[in-house]
């Protein structure tokens, strides 16, 4: 393929390069059941810096409108909740992902790089972006590559050693193989362009037939549980925060066990924020709201539960604590949380992955300017707590329970499961009703689905306006409720013993990735410094 020689030519290829990546993607991203087209949707702008069609900025200035596009196409029902906060969201987003190609492509150049090193180092960066995505101050890695499977888990059961980010090497591994391979074909080189098909095709099937021999290597099951997931439905942008008093929301999640015999469940599991009015850790029992809650379940023998809800510390009881706020002359840290009842005894849980500009803002000495503007956006200036009381709830001696609360279970390393002693469940508690949209709540569904095979545990989840779920320890959604219903869902859930090789060691593919990167730019700058000269970066 010849470098097209006219400007309105040359224009014509770039931008629909830019347009085919962005659709590629979209069609790839859940809930499209088109997952197979990711490892073909990088190959137009791979194809432009392989074929040497474009410089550095060149890469840069492609890759930005490709991904922008590809996040709204692929996010457009976040928009019905927040214009700004998606906004924003997105750009960054498609910024650091731009950014990522843009130093591969000046690497790759100054090195003089073979296919081998150009992959490395593509994989090297990607990766890195992923890892610290998860982690610093505006962590948002909904768009991670790896959770394009997330509906395709016969593919990914080797996720429970690799977790998400090994699928995002398998994604870029392939889109590259198979770009280097079209581009030695566009230059007559076809039989060596027809062996990196074949590579190509090798390091696609591999993996799914690993992937299906992991199965069904789940671990062995402890103890079941007989799980009530209530499902109130309660809009949480017309009505939870707004037009509907928080005893009227109890009381409709309550209504929906009236007729349940309690007695045959071990367990009974509200969604996030059931409780919406603060309550103050140290009186928890003497809550008005706890109290109807446990006098509805507490007769019954199973007399655990698990609601989610809005709680307070005193300031005072917390000084590390940066985030606190004020009522009246009673300073207090606010968390949302999820409330653990056994017995005699509460446990509370603090949601530790805040949502950006949502629950927390980010760099606020830097968008303090912007606070009006954020807040009559829908969006929160200031932040919730993160400190942590608990990491696991302790059903007895026998069961570990490992909560997440919504935005959480998006986050692979925050819901490993550390309890390697115990037989353990995964409980999800969310919201999922702020979109006018499916696409939302399908995709973070299928995120939770990613957990599971994570750590080879079954998952809870419960949800106020659905899905709430059963998801077995390979992925699959054995039980789930409808969306915007109310409802309840009874099942049987066991706890698996066997921890898996993610659950152990965590994220080793981010932490390897973000060595090889540093590596790498040190090796660039002291290229640039032997050579005696400094370099342009186009």
């Amino acid at each position: 393929m010849n470098y097209p020689k006219s400007t309105v030519e040359k224009r014509f290829y770039l931008i629909f390069s830019v347009i085919l990546q962005a659709v590629l993607l979209n069609l790839a991203w859940p809930p499209h059941q088109s997952s197979y087209l990711a490892f073909v949707g990088f190959m137009p702008l791979l194809f432009m810096h392989r074929a040497h069609w474009v410089n550095p900025s060149g890469m840069f200035l492609l890759a930005l409108p490709a991904f922008f596009l590809f996040h709204l196409m692929a996010g457009w029902w976040m928009y019905s909740s927040t214009v700004a906060g998606s906004l924003m969201a997105h750009l960054v987003n498609s910024f650091c992902m731009a950014a990522v190609l843009f130093l591969w492509s000046v690497m790759d150049r100054s090195f003089k790089a073979g296919p081998v090193l150009s992959l490395f180092i593509l994989v090297s960066f990607w990766i890195c972006f992923e890892w610290l995505h998860h982690h610093w101050d505006i962590a948002w890695p909904w768009f991670t590559l790896g959770n394009v499977f997330s509906d395709r888990t016969s593919w990914i059961q080797w996720y429970s050693y690799s977790g998400v980010l090994g699928g995002s090497i398998w994604v870029l591994s392939v889109n590259f193989i198979l770009t280097d391979a079209l581009v030695r074909w566009t230059r007559q080189s076809h039989n060596r362009a027809i062996t990196g098909f074949i590579m190509g095709l090798i390091v696609l099937i591999v993996p799914i037939l690993i992937s299906n021999q992991l199965w069904s290597s789940t671990g062995v099951a402890g103890k079941s549980l007989k799980v009530i997931i209530v499902q109130p439905d309660i809009d949480p942008v017309l009505e939870k925060f707004d037009r509907m008093a928080e005893e009227q929301q109890i009381a409709k999640a309550l209504n929906l066990i009236n007729n349940v015999r309690l007695g045959v469940a071990d367990l009974v599991v509200f969604p996030e924020t059931l409780i919406t009015q603060a309550i103050n850790e140290d009186s928890l029992f003497s809550a008005q709201s706890m109290k109807r809650i446990l006098s509805a379940t507490v007769p019954a023998p199973c007399a655990n539960i698990i609601v989610g809800a809005y709680t307070t510390i005193p300031a005072s009881a917390l000084p590390d604590e940066p985030t606190v706020m004020m009522n009246g002359e009673e300073a207090y840290v606010l968390y949302n949380s999820a409330i653990f009842a056994q017995k005699d005894t509460l446990s509370v849980y603090h949601k530790s992955e805040l949502l950006p500009l949502v629950e927390k803002q980010p760099f606020g000495w830097l968008l303090s300017p912007f606070r009006t503007f954020i807040e009559g956006s829908g969006g929160f200036f200031g932040s919730y707590g993160t400190h942590q009381r608990a990491l696991t709830f302790n059903l007895g001696d026998s069961i570990s329970l490992i909560p997440a609360i919504c935005f959480e279970s998006v986050f692979g390393h925050r819901v490993r499961n550390r309890s390697h002693e115990n037989p353990a469940i995964l409980v999800t508690l969310t919201n999922d009703g702020w979109w006018s949209s499916s696409g939302g709540y399908m995709q973070h569904l299928n995120y939770a689905r990613l957990r599971s095979i994570e750590n080879r545990l079954w998952t809870i989840r419960a949800a106020n306006t659905g899905v709430s779920a059963i998801i077995d320890a390979n992925g699959t959604v054995v039980k789930h409720t409808s969306y915007g219903t109310s409802e309840i869902l009874f099942a049987e859930v066991p706890a698996l013993t066997q921890s898996s090789f993610y659950a152990r060691y965590g994220d080793i593919p981010g932490i390897v990735s973000a060595i090889s990167s540093f590596l790498l730019l040190i090796m660039y700058f002291f290229n640039l410094f032997r050579i005696g000269k400094r370099r342009t970066i186009y």
